[in-house]
């Protein structure tokens, strides 16, 4: 999902800095080409991320947006790049040809090469304190039923109301998501499927922009992911639950930027849904204590305005 889906792992940052301390001199997998422009139209702080057939693009970016990218930060948690002023607000548009065989998997990789050659970039990892929220069973227990996992990856999608609008499989073998598109009508909402090896689970949109999580079998990790647009922080699971386990359960709408916010205006459907996180988790015997967790910050000690193409 590009940077709409995010894997949220806290600990994504510390293996990147492992491959980046430890590539240093050794060759890195790089992008054949890169076209990197300075936007001159006003940003609208909403960086995207793609990744197509041999291609790979991201815009409306600044220089800590890129870094973030390269070392597994979610754009939500983009704080946890230090920066210069000027690698936070100028943005740029770049657009790559991958090399063939390399996968999405490769990117961070790919643009770690490039931040080098093309924006001098150099830093170092150090753990600061960050507020996340721990997703915790409650004393009562968990209610959540396990379930055996089940390989959907190549099962033929099926929706009432017609072909799925994208079927695309990412990521490499044995560790695979499929994620499906499907349209809406009048008597189902559509949404998103993702499927893996293990489990499978749809994101769903109601009335109201109520997010509808409905899980055949899903993860605890799957499950703060696809909580975590309904929320102010970063979720990390301390559950203890490793299985697979069924479930269906509803979030409150996506949290949106000001800059969100000022984009869709009067589309927004402010009317409150009722729906609460804590009391949709309480039914699920969890629930979501905050606290300042000590995580990897990417401090750029070095970092230049690109050079041309």
């Amino acid at each position: 999902m590009g940077m709409m889906r995010c894997v949220l792992c806290l600990g994504a940052v510390a293996l990147a800095a492992g491959l980046w301390e430890t590539a240093g001199a050794q060759s890195q997998k790089a992008f054949e080409v890169a076209s990197i422009r300075q936007q001159e139209r006003p940003a609208t702080r909403m960086p995207s991320s793609r990744v197509t057939p041999g291609r790979f693009e991201m815009v409306d970016v600044a220089a800590r947006d890129i870094v973030a990218r390269a070392f597994g930060i979610d754009w939500q948690q983009r704080s946890r790049v230090v920066a210069p002023d000027w690698a936070d607000r100028e943005t740029y548009e770049i657009r790559a040809v991958m090399p063939e065989g390399t996968t999405e998997r490769d990117v961070p990789e790919m643009l770690k090469a490039l931040l080098e050659e093309r924006f001098h970039f150099k830093g170092h990892i150090e753990q600061r304190p960050f507020p996340v929220y721990e997703l915790v069973v409650l004393p009562s227990g968990s209610k959540l039923r396990e379930v055996p996992a089940a390989d959907d990856l190549k099962k033929p999608f099926v929706s009432p109301v017609g072909p799925a609008i994208f079927d695309s499989l990412s990521g490499v073998q044995g560790d695979q998501l499929r994620t499906i598109a499907a349209p809406a009508g009048p008597d189902s909402p559509g949404g998103l499927y993702y499927m893996t090896s293990r489990t499978s689970y749809a994101l769903r949109t109601l009335p109201g922009g109520v997010r509808q999580i409905d899980a055949v079998r899903i993860t605890m990790l799957e499950f703060s992911q696809a909580m975590r647009p309904s929320v102010d922080r970063p979720i990390v699971d301390k559950t203890g639950l490793t299985g697979i386990y069924e479930l269906k359960t509803v979030m409150p709408a996506p949290r949106l930027s000001p800059a969100m916010q000022a984009l869709l205006g009067d589309r927004i459907d402010t009317a409150p849904s009722g729906v609460s996180v804590s009391r949709s988790l309480e039914e699920l015997g969890l629930k979501l204590n905050p606290k300042d967790s000590p995580v990897d910050f990417v401090v750029i000690e070095n970092i230049e305005r690109p050079s041309p193409d």
